[in-house]
């Protein structure tokens, strides 16, 4: 929390598995310091599935919130490019941050009779970079070139896809918490218990403290011992507990029958949803949304589900469904700037798409069913009807088709050479959508005839 903990370290890095806490103390460290009004502070959080989980997004909402500053604007009052296009926000951004060194010191009062000279910093905050990183590996460039004079970076990630050596680059330093643990280490037995405390009711609250040992300083508590062993010290799984034993499905006192770590945790959430329209639905909503490469709204959901014929009357069912998954799923924009949903949290997704190749995993045949809903959507593009759906398949279907499909790649060909399908594409999306085509020609670019299907997307997108 102390711009001291840097000192000539200008970029910090906490890393550490999935469920560790990385997000909730990114959220706690900006929650006390955003007030701190002779500083600027950016937080951003990239999430897969979501819909700004995009280095355009980062870039703009980054350049917004400096032109917010308004210490900066009096120094560089240019308004925000109004540009879809990143390089162009990047060098707006670059222009801004520059300036930051040339901002006047403020006088800070430190004694009775003395002052200090406290030059204003940007505090940025960056959460998840993995999650970006795994689609677009280009965006640790991007934070490489805004460590700049007058800039202070902290960044949680875990140490995957584009990122696997983030703690080695000379331009980040990793926080030790402790000499003989790698990254953020687990919840401790106390920082567990303070959680409960917080969290849980009265009376649940009334039971655990009853158990209380102190022993000088420390407080032993043998139910906090025995949850914390469940836990493997991921908040996430007390979170989970905490919510559970306020809608009584857990007793403080009943701690033999917790689940043993996440993963059970996660089966047992998965066993819980019994039979029901709604909990036969709502297997197939979480397993899609696992699935899809950014948030769904009700009527995507629907048309992803069932017959086109049928699915405005299955939207009423899908909000049901949406209701009664409660924390697993949290809201978030789509592109087209809907109400979308997707899952909380990156562990779960994982936990359901290790599904893929696990027969005995709860959901493997529903991720199965999901895999074909989505290829056979996305290769009868042709009936859907004007919607944020479709908009969906044109920017993720061939992917689908490829994760589904041994000859995929084929398919996919035949796709980007279809006159009609390319149109028809350019029309519905963004002019920032109409990259993914070139995304796409490069995925498969070993398999067909690249100069004639580069000049013709290259044609489609100066055309549009």
């Amino acid at each position: 929390k102390s711009a001291d903990a840097f000192s000539n370290d200008k970029c910090r890095l906490i890393y550490g598995g999935p469920g560790l806490g990385k997000s909730m103390i990114m959220a706690s460290v900006v929650s006390d310091i955003s007030n701190d009004l002779n500083h600027h502070t950016f937080y951003y959080r990239f999430r897969g599935g979501d819909g700004r989980n995009s280095k355009f997004w980062f870039l703009k909402l980054l350049n917004d919130s400096l032109y917010s500053w308004n210490k900066l604007k009096e120094i560089c009052s240019d308004e925000p490019a109004k540009t879809s296009n990143s390089d162009d926000l990047f060098k707006d951004v670059i222009k801004r941050i520059e300036k930051i060194k040339d901002l006047e010191s403020i006088q800070r009062k430190i004694g009775k009779d003395s002052n200090e000279n406290l030059k204003p910093t940007l505090r940025l905050f960056i959460d998840g970079l993995d999650e970006i990183t795994a689609q677009d590996s280009s965006m640790l460039r991007v934070i490489e070139f805004l460590q700049k004079e007058g800039v202070l970076t902290l960044i949680a990630s875990r140490l995957e896809n584009a990122v696997s050596n983030l703690k080695e680059l000379s331009w980040i330093k990793p926080f030790v918490f402790k000499d003989d643990i790698e990254g953020l280490p687990p919840m401790s037995n106390n920082d567990i218990r303070a959680m409960l405390i917080e969290g849980i009711s009265k009376s649940q609250k009334k039971e655990l403290i009853k158990n209380d040992k102190e022993n000088k300083d420390i407080i032993n508590n043998p139910i906090v011992e025995e949850i914390a062993k469940k836990a493997n010290g991921l908040p996430l799984y007390i979170y989970l507990l905490i919510e559970d034993i306020n809608k009584n499905r857990y007793s403080i006192v009943d701690i033999d029958k917790l689940p043993d770590g996440l993963t059970k945790y996660y089966s047992e959430l998965v066993d819980r949803m019994g039979i029901s329209s709604i909990k036969e639905y709502l297997t197939k909503v979480i397993t899609l949304l696992s699935i899809t490469t950014e948030p769904l709204d009700v009527e995507s959901i629907s048309l992803s589900l069932v017959n086109i014929d049928a699915a405005k009357d299955r939207e009423t069912l899908i909000k049901d469904v949406i209701q009664a998954a409660g924390t697993l799923l949290k809201q978030v924009t789509t592109n087209e700037g809907t109400q979308g949903y997707s899952l909380y949290h990156q562990s779960f997704r994982d936990f359901i798409l290790k599904a893929d190749k696990d027969l005995a995993h709860p959901l493997y045949h529903t991720l199965e069913d999901m895999k074909i809903a989505l290829y056979l959507k996305a290769s009868s593009w042709q009936e859907l009807p004007i919607s944020n759906f479709k908009n969906h398949i044109f920017r993720a279907g061939n992917y689908y088709t490829l994760w589904w499909q041994n000859n995929g790649v084929n398919l996919v060909k035949d796709s980007l050479m279809n006159l009609e399908y390319l149109l028809d594409r350019t029309k519905s999306l963004k002019v920032e959508d109409l990259n993914l085509l070139m995304d796409e020609y490069e995925l498969i670019e070993t398999k067909i005839e690249k100069d004639e299907l580069k000049e013709k997307i290259k044609t489609l997108i100066d055309s549009n």
